[in-house]
This record gives structure tokens, sequence and C-alpha cells, in this order.
């Protein structure tokens, strides 16, 4: 089924794995897996027609988050911690709260803006495939910019490409 809000709130509380198979519409979507007491699981929202202006996304136990917006998203929250996070985009992404993951893939067709300073990030790869569109992203300590899944590296389509860590970057 689907679940459509329009301009409202989604809210998905959840200790085990959260999946769709019909989209969710909402202004914003808030999903959390940790629970009360110890949650473990992931976040899998990978129908194409899903359409969130703004995520907040927590997976419990480190689980990997995979999310897949029909255009544009604003992340406010992501934290799969220790596990791997993936967003698809049919627009841009933006942000507004800091990004916590192992590794991120990002695939837009839109521009790319995550210059939250407290994004904490091990290892990136980006495809931005409009054309001219770029990719900004910032990490508060070091960065390797490598593989995530099928993407290597962060290949645009003629956009510009702006990483910015504390620390070190290794472009692998």
């Amino acid at each position: 089924g689907t679940i459509n809000a329009n301009q409202g709130t989604v809210v998905l509380n959840a200790k085990g794995n959260v999946t769709d198979s019909g989209a969710i519409t909402a202004s914003t979507l808030t999903v959390d897996t940790t629970g009360a007491a110890g949650g473990t699981g992931a976040i899998t929202l990978d129908v194409a027609t899903t359409d969130a202006d703004t995520i907040n996304l927590t997976s419990g136990n480190n689980k990997d988050i995979l999310y897949t917006d029909a255009d544009g998203v604003d992340i406010g929250l992501l934290n799969s911690g220790t596990g791997s996070s993936t967003i698809h985009a049919g627009g841009s992404i933006t942000q507004v709260g800091a990004i916590t993951s192992a590794s991120l893939l990002i695939d837009s067709t839109g521009p790319v803006t995550l210059e939250n300073a407290s994004n904490d990030v091990e290892q990136i790869a980006a495809n931005v495939s409009g054309a001219g569109n770029g990719f900004s992203f910032k990490d508060a300590d070091d960065l390797i910019v490598g593989t995530v899944g099928a993407i290597s590296g962060i290949p645009t389509n003629g956009g510009d490409i702006t990483e910015s860590v504390a620390t070190d970057l290794t472009v692998n």
C-alpha cells in the first residue's frame, strides 16, 4: 500500500526493519529503527515514486539505509552509524542536519550540496547526472573518495566538485 500525508508529516518507528512496497508522500518523513531498547533495523525505502521534502533517517545497530526520492530532497538527519547509506534522488539533494555513515553513496540528477561541518562519513562516492550540476561535501574529519556500491569516485556531467575536510582527504 501507500502512505500519503501530502504536506503532512509521516513518522515511522520500529525496532526491526522498515521497508516499502508502495510510495510514501510527505512534507517530512522520519524513520527511526533504534527502538526503545536496542532496535536493530535497516531502512530500505526504494520505491521510485516516494516523495518527501525532508528526511530524518536513523537506523538501529549500525544497519544500512537506502532511500529513493522522486525529486529533490533535504536531509534533516541521516545516521547509519558504521553502516552504509545510499540516497537516490530525481532532483537536488541538500541538507540541514548531519550525516553519519561509514560509507555514503549519492545518486542524483540535480545538484548536491552537503555542507554541514558535522558530517562524519568515512568513504564517499557520488554520481550527479544532470548537465552542469555540481557536487559539494564537507566532512568533520578524514574522508576517502572511493567506491561505494556500483559507483566509483564522483563523476558529474560538467558540474563542479568541491570536497572540504578537517583532516586528510584520500582519492582512491
